[in-house]
């Protein structure tokens, strides 16, 4: 049996409609993004489920290019209090550093996994290629918050990692809208496989 990951990509406040980084109708995403996160519980033996986030300190060149978002300890670094977070899925933290912008948990200079999101201050230093691989994962699962930004670069980072990469496309909202449909093409373009939610659930 292959292992998979199911890896959720900044479902913070600040990445949703009225955050300081807002996609504009992210709300629609939630429902099937709870689906995904229940679905992979169930099948427990099969999937892990990882939630990657942005952790970032006040002061940072990432604000260079972006509004304030997401800083360590505030309401818009929070998960949107209606996702699903269970205590057993692992937590990873990205964008920890001044100089680290943070887009892909894969490629990311500092992070910190959180092992699991229940234990709070059990954290692991290291590479989420490397810590998906020590669990014999071969496929990631890819959704979240915002395209063409962080998903994409976490979607490029598994495949570098030598993944095979899937997208799930109605877990997926983009920063304008308008080019998510641009956005997708590149994915592919890339090598990775789009699918939809229904695809895993059915």
């Amino acid at each position: 049996m292959t292992k998979k990951a199911l890896l959720h990509v900044d479902l913070q406040r600040d990445f949703f409609d009225e955050g300081a980084l807002e996609s504009k109708g992210s709300i629609s995403i939630i429902n099937k993004v709870n689906q995904l996160t229940a679905h992979a519980g169930i099948y427990d033996h099969e999937w892990i489920t990882v939630f990657s986030g942005d952790m970032h300190p006040r002061e940072t060149k990432h604000f260079d290019k972006w509004p304030v978002h997401c800083v360590e300890n505030t309401r818009g670094a929070e998960f949107h209090p209606h996702i699903f977070v269970p205590d057993w899925a692992i937590g990873l933290h990205k964008g920890l550093g001044a100089e680290d912008d943070g887009y892909s948990p894969f490629d990311t200079k500092n992070v910190r996994i959180v092992l699991p999101l229940g234990r709070q201050g059990h954290y692991l230093n290291q590479k989420l290629g490397l810590f998906l691989r020590s669990l014999g994962v071969k496929e990631v699962y890819v959704d979240g918050l915002t395209l063409p930004y962080c998903p994409t670069a976490a979607a490029i980072g598994a495949r570098g990692w030598g993944l095979k990469t899937y997208l799930i496309e109605d877990t997926t909202a983009a920063l304008d809208p308008d080019n998510k449909e641009t956005a997708i093409q590149e994915l592919r373009d890339a090598g990775i496989v789009i699918i939809t939610s229904n695809e895993i659930l059915k």
